[in-house]
């Protein structure tokens, strides 16, 4: 089946289109554009230039992908947006372009960015990841694979939101916010376990226990995120999960939300009771 365009579709000749797309009334396509088979860009979106879009997406109206990054430091360089494949980019979306000479903002595979949320310059979005209507991403954030925002959450640029995370609706975050925990308020602070994602990921129930066991120490204690490391360390078994959940604080930059001292466990809390 060939591709059906219409004919008020604008397509520079140097886009490189694949069999079986559809472009709908008023899109437009730029230079150095390139479109997997599949893939439908439905009225008045618009594909700037170097972008790629994988197979089987769909581009929905209003949405406008590469378009220059919100960033002083740009200063016309060759950069990109790359979609993976599978994504849903719906109603008025925005994706810049990275800053950086061949830069990529990168969004993966099988993500479903609802109406008006927004991926900022160089932006990192794994693969499954739902981003609720009129969430933001600004510059440089990394979102991990299976992580949810809530509708109108906002993530300040350079954080990460890790793997299987959620970040509540109404919520703002300055901070990272580690694998398989939800955060929520403003500013988001870690509240608990995501738990449904981790039955939905079939997460084991022993690696579910450690999970929990290590966000008791790092959250519920009232020992320091160092104590509390140290705690993991000398107190779990190994596990990938807990050694993720490890990995991800320690190389945090700008550091990870925590509750306040008045929701943490009392200081004459045993480290039996916790775990």
């Amino acid at each position: 089946m060939g591709n059906r365009i219409h004919p008020t579709a604008m397509i520079d000749p140097d886009a490189i289109l694949a069999d079986d797309i559809t472009v709908g009334p008023y899109a437009i396509i730029g230079p150095q554009v390139v479109v997997g088979a599949g893939t439908t860009i439905q009225a008045h979106a618009v594909l700037e230039s170097h972008v790629r879009v994988g197979e089987n997406c769909l581009i929905s109206s209003g949405a406008i992908i590469g378009g220059l990054p919100q960033d002083h430091r740009f200063q016309g360089e060759p950069s990109h947006v790359w979609v993976g494949n599978h994504v849903q980019v719906r109603e008025f979306v925005t994706i810049h372009r990275a800053t950086g000479e061949n830069a990529v903002t990168r969004v993966g595979d099988h993500c479903l960015l609802m109406a008006y949320s927004h991926v900022g310059h160089n932006c990192q979005v794994g693969q499954h990841v739902v981003m609720a209507n009129c969430s933001q991403l600004g510059g440089h954030v990394e979102i991990g694979d299976y992580a949810v925002l809530g509708g109108t959450a906002v993530v300040h640029q350079f954080c990460r939101i890790g793997r299987m995370a959620m970040l509540g609706g109404f919520s703002g975050t300055r901070q990272d916010i580690p694998p398989f925990m939800l955060a929520d308020g403003m500013p988001a602070t870690v509240k608990r376990l995501n738990v449904i994602a981790l039955r939905r990921r079939e997460v084991d129930a022993t690696s579910r226990n450690l999970i929990k066991q290590t966000f008791n120490l790092l959250f519920r204690s009232p020992m320091n995120t160092q104590q509390a490391l140290s705690a993991i360390e000398d107190t779990l078994p190994a596990n990938p999960y807990v050694e993720e959940i490890v990995r991800f604080m320690t190389t945090s930059n700008r550091g990870v939300s925590r509750k306040k001292d008045g929701d943490r466990l009392n200081a004459e809390t045993s480290l039996a009771e916790m775990m």
